[in-house]
C-alpha cells in the first residue's frame, strides 16, 4: 500500500521506466479528477507531463501533488 499524497518527485524519478510512465499517468488522472477536471484535452497530456516533470527535476523533495500544484500554479 502507498499514500498517493506522499510520494516523493525524488521516488518517481529514480523509478524504473515502465513504472514512472505508468505511475505519471496515474496521477494525471487521479489529479484531474480530485481537480473536477471533467474533459481531458489528449494532445496536452505531453507538454503538460513534461511541465510537472521539469518541476520534479527542479526540486526532488515536492510530493507528486505539489509539484503538479505548482506547475499549474494551483493551491
Amino acid at each position: 500500500m502507498w499514500d498517493v499524497t506522499r510520494v516523493t518527485c525524488g521516488q518517481l524519478l529514480n523509478a524504473a521506466d515502465d513504472d514512472r510512465a505508468a505511475a505519471i499517468m496515474f496521477y494525471y488522472g487521479y489529479l484531474a479528477a480530485s481537480s473536477h477536471i471533467r474533459v481531458i484535452d489528449v494532445s496536452m497530456i505531453d507538454p503538460n507531463v513534461q511541465r510537472v516533470m521539469e518541476q520534479c527535476e527542479a526540486d526532488p523533495s515536492l510530493t507528486i501533488p505539489q509539484a503538479y500544484r505548482i506547475a499549474f500554479h494551483r493551491r
